[in-house]
């Protein structure tokens, strides 16, 4: 081919390949769902189908492992499959791998499976590391957002309620508290909240060997008034008290739980008695009871009778 040809050839091949017109192949990402054109090989849509695979894997086991609760100790392979509308084949090849991994095991009834011995090491790991005031500071910075008041964090120490954090109140009239201030568990809504947790021989033996005298303006002494406050804090989940350790002082009191149940410590809001009204005061007891459930989630605390609280 001369040179004159092989330039003709190529300007010919130019136009046609200007001419083709490419088509974009549709794919609907998993991620978005949304349809983006894109020109894809056969690799790269391998790639787009395994991690698709993979998200829905990943679903599916969470799905299966949320089952288990004090209610359903132990599922039937069918039973898994029906509540996930997972297939059953597939459902099967899931609670294999998990027994295979310790995080599920036979319970003992005929093709019957719990949740297996890994998920304490697990419960283990985060317990170690969830720390009581690291769980709780956030949520008090979003209730004084909420409520421009002055919010305490209180844990029990033996006999003592002492203050592991406090955001105080920025108004210019207002309940002002330190963190590491101590005092009675049985002086205060907080203290009596976080007495309300242990059991009546435990508030027995206490009441019988503190010291139960006034420590401010009208201090509870009596063993009969500090019981009526416990019964009262059990029964409701929340406690108030104004005027104990000074004159012109209200709080509101709601215990913390830890994974186990027990009451731990108790958030309380405190103000001055002379902006107490019926909407601040059914406000704060609101609040504190919505934080204190916050903070104990946090912990782990989940109720038996919802246990996806």
């Amino acid at each position: 081919m001369s040179y004159n040809e092989t330039i003709s050839y190529l300007e010919n091949l130019s136009v046609t390949l200007r001419n083709v017109k490419l088509r974009p192949t549709p794919v609907l990402l998993p991620w978005d769902g949304v349809p983006m054109p894109t020109m894809m090989g056969k690799q790269m849509r391998d790639d787009i189908d395994k991690e698709r695979y993979s998200v829905e894997a990943v679903q599916r086991v969470a799905q299966i492992c949320a089952l288990f609760s004090a209610e359903h100790s132990s599922l039937s392979l069918r039973e898994i499959a029906s509540l996930t509308s997972i297939p059953v084949r597939t459902a099967a090849k899931i609670v294999s791998t998990l027994e295979a991994r310790g995080l599920l095991s036979s319970s003992g009834k005929s093709g019957e499976w719990s949740l297996g011995p890994n998920w304490l090491k697990i419960a283990d790991y985060k317990r170690n590391r969830t720390n009581i005031r690291e769980a709780a500071t956030s949520i008090l910075y979003s209730l004084r957002e909420q409520l421009n008041e002055t919010f305490i964090f209180g844990v029990r120490d033996g006999d003592r309620r002492i203050i592991a954090d406090c955001l105080v109140s920025t108004q210019p009239i207002r309940r002002v508290s330190r963190a590491g201030d101590e005092i009675a568990l049985h002086v205060g809504s907080s203290g009596r909240t976080i007495l309300a947790g242990l059991s009546d021989a435990d508030v027995s033996a206490y009441l019988s060997r503190a010291k139960l005298i006034n420590y401010g303006y009208d201090t509870m002494t009596d063993p009969k008034r500090i019981w009526a406050d416990i019964k009262s804090a059990r029964r409701d989940g929340y406690l108030t008290a104004q005027a104990e350790i000074t004159k012109e002082s209200f709080s509101s009191s709601a215990p913390i739980r830890s994974y186990r149940g027990e009451v731990v410590a108790a958030l309380t809001i405190t103000f001055p008695l002379s902006r107490l009204t019926d909407d601040l005061r059914n406000t704060s007891i609101r609040l504190v009871q919505e934080g204190a459930q916050r903070i104990s989630r946090r912990l782990g605390y989940a109720p038996a009778s919802n246990p996806t609280a």
